[in-house]
């Protein structure tokens, strides 16, 4: 399949920057939120985190080309959205405001997670702990599951 075709149906899955039309796909040039750890931050030489692992994961498993690229502040990386600098922005939350920009895809990558801490001594804290932990799970065996069909499609694609 050739690549602008695979570059267009990875992006229709993702939130991303609007790609003009007069210009090929020849990679997907990435970018994220550099202070939002665990999902991305800038290590002083490259952004990284869980959003852009699974990003790149998944654009290497497609054979789509692909650029990580700090550009700097979050206010920065949505002008370079905008400015058609990035194609893609990785774990981006959906606004009416960036919708005059950018294309989000119908499924988040994400939920946004609540963490639950409780102090030891309290005696409900096994049972909240529990409850968490199995949300947890069930938060990732979506998610898995999501890969697994991810995985499905992409090598469908290359039959």
């Amino acid at each position: 399949m050739p690549i602008l075709i695979r570059c267009v149906l990875f992006l229709a899955l993702v939130p991303l920057g609007a790609l003009s039309q007069e210009k090929e796909c020849r990679k997907v040039v990435i970018s994220a939120d550099s202070d939002y750890a665990p999902l991305q931050w800038y290590d002083g030489k490259h952004l990284t985190g869980a959003s852009i692992e699974i990003a790149t994961t998944a654009l290497s498993a497609l054979g789509i080309p692909y650029e990580v690229r700090y550009v700097g502040p979050f206010h920065r990386v949505l002008k370079s959205a905008q400015q058609g600098e990035i194609d893609m922005i990785s774990s981006l939350k959906d606004t009416p405001e960036r919708r005059e920009y950018l294309t989000f895809a119908n499924v988040a990558l994400f939920a946004n997670p609540i963490a639950v801490f409780v102090a030891k001594d309290r005696r409900s804290s096994s049972a909240l702990l529990n409850r968490a932990m199995l949300f947890a799970v069930a938060e990732l065996n979506q998610r898995m599951t999501m890969v697994r069909t991810m995985e499905t499609a992409s090598a469908a694609a290359e039959t």
